[in-house]
């Protein structure tokens, strides 16, 4: 209560000219102390949408100030928004809802609300703990399946098309994945987003044989004509995109890739989500007082916690495999070093205790982690335009380069790189040159896309096959950006263009 009093006091005492502009950059330094104490307190409050909710409310209507409510209640909707942590866009939606679409606080413009509207509206129905959408759809044996009849003791929902390059790559791990958990009941209602029938069976055939699928029950459907409505229902702007549901049709799971699908999975049969919530929480606190700049602080709080756990082996697991994922996807370099150096010493060296699967992926996991690390010079990539041009990256000369790996059938990609096409200019006047990769390899797909969105930045892709992308970078998940100096070395790495714009101020 004592740092909202202080905020209380802050907020209300600014002048109206230190918030007017409203780009969210917060110079000013009470600004700076604002918008600490706002994150000090959202990560300290239990990680559930009733919880975060009551909170934003309480910080937004602190201030009779409109324009400090203005700011807070973009400031909290963008933290919740660009959360990497799942079922964050639960508060995003509620507070647009609330407070931004009602017209309550105006802190958006027309066009900003027209998109706003429609993230609500494509997100909106699928939020976790809500029941998932009723969908009735034409089988590949040419009956009809209803979702709600063939729910196992989990669900996972597939939507994919046999064009997307993502798909491809992931189907075969997430077959893997699925088969390694034989023991769980799962159906897989697997929805082709085409309308080719032909290419559906074909793909079928070729991709999902049925000793490949072992014993979980998969279930190929389709809707070519959409009279299901799946698209806005969930929000199926691309592929692949997955959902997972409990035995009563709960989502559980939703904006998942195979890695999160296998540690949700693992979770749930393993624990229960109140008591991750409980971890993180607890980890989150506990990290607060480790200095990632002293190895001796770090050696220390993690040798800490496994004494104090070793005791327990399901405790331990559950402590250390959530310590793991925070730390690798925080946006510290120095968290992600020391998530490797972690996993090297609990999880890795220590396999009696780990189930060999998952020491197993945690090992090629560290190995892509060490792939281009921060402040090692990035490995070099010879690739191609639209045009054809060849673009050597050690060859550009600038003062900065950003990297951005991306995919066309990933959304978040496409919201990047227009932010990163839309400030062109501001980064060209800087010295620094935005370079985007593409990862798949439908040309022709590319080019619209491009067309499309009316893309200004370079863009780039392995055009012979004979960069291996793959290889020389941890591009397991996109988007994937990197801020390079003058020299090409990585000065930062796992980020987005708000990270991005702090770093080149």
């Amino acid at each position: 209560m004592k740092r909202l009093l202080i905020f209380l006091v802050l907020a209300t005492a600014l002048p109206v000219s230190l918030i007017s502009q409203e780009q969210m950059v917060a110079r000013d330094t009470n600004l700076l102390k604002i918008n600490s104490f706002i994150n000090q307190i959202i990560d300290q409050t239990t990680p559930v949408p009733d919880s975060l909710n009551a909170i934003s409310d309480y910080l937004i209507e602190m201030s009779k100030d409109s324009l400090m409510k203005r700011y807070v209640a973009r400031l909290l909707f963008e933290k919740f928004y660009n959360s990497p942590v799942m079922g964050m866009e639960s508060s995003a939606i509620y507070l647009a809802q609330k407070y931004f679409l009602s017209g309550r606080l105006k802190a958006f413009s027309e066009s900003q609300l027209a998109d706003l509207n429609l993230y609500v509206e494509f997100n909106k129905n699928t939020l976790l703990g809500m029941k998932a959408p009723p969908l009735r759809m034409e089988s590949s044996k040419g009956d009809s399946i209803s979702l709600g009849d063939i729910l196992g003791e989990y669900t996972l929902i597939y939507f994919y098309d046999d064009e997307c390059s993502v798909c491809r790559a992931e189907a075969p791990k997430m077959k893997k994945v699925l088969r390694e958990i034989e023991d769980t009941e799962i159906s897989v209602f697997a929805v082709y987003v085409e309308q080719s029938r032909d290419r559906w069976l074909a793909d079928i055939s070729k991709n999902f044989p049925a000793d490949s699928l072992g014993n979980h029950k998969w279930y190929f459907v389709r809707d070519p004509e959409f009279t299901s409505d799946y698209q806005r229902l969930y929000g199926v702007t691309g592929t692949p995109k997955l959902f997972l549901l409990d035995r009563s049709g709960t989502i559980v799971g939703r904006g998942l890739n195979t890695e999160s699908l296998s540690d949700l999975l693992n979770t749930l049969i393993n624990g229960d989500i109140e008591q991750r919530a409980r971890l993180m929480m607890f980890i989150h606190n506990y990290l607060n007082g480790v200095n990632f700049d002293n190895p001796e602080s770090i050696d220390s709080a993690f040798s800490a916690l496994y004494e104090r756990s070793k005791g327990e082996k399901e405790l331990f697991r559950a402590l250390f495999n959530e310590l793991y994922l925070y730390l690798k996807y925080s946006a510290d370099a120095k968290m992600q070093r020391a998530s490797i150096k972690m996993a090297k010493d609990y999880i890795v060296n220590k396999p009696q205790l780990w189930d060999s699967t998952f020491v197993a992926k945690t090992e090629k996991s560290i190995r892509l982690a060490q792939i281009n690390q921060v402040g090692e010079r990035a490995t070099d990539l010879t690739l191609r335009s639209l045009t054809g041009k060849k673009m050597r990256l050690s060859k550009i000369k600038s003062e900065k380069s950003i990297l951005i790996f991306f995919d066309i059938a990933c959304p978040i990609c496409a919201e990047e790189l227009k932010q990163f096409s839309d400030r062109y200019d501001y980064y060209i006047k800087k010295g620094v040159t935005p370079i985007a990769v593409y990862t798949g390899s439908n040309t022709k797909a590319l080019i619209s896309f491009v067309k499309e969105k009316n893309l200004r930045i370079g863009i780039y892709y392995d055009r012979e096959g004979d960069a291996a992308i793959y290889d020389k970078y941890d591009i397991s998940s996109v988007p994937a950006i990197y801020l390079l100096g003058r020299d090409k070395t990585i000065e930062a790495k796992d980020i987005n263009h708000k990270t991005l714009d702090n770093l080149l101020k």
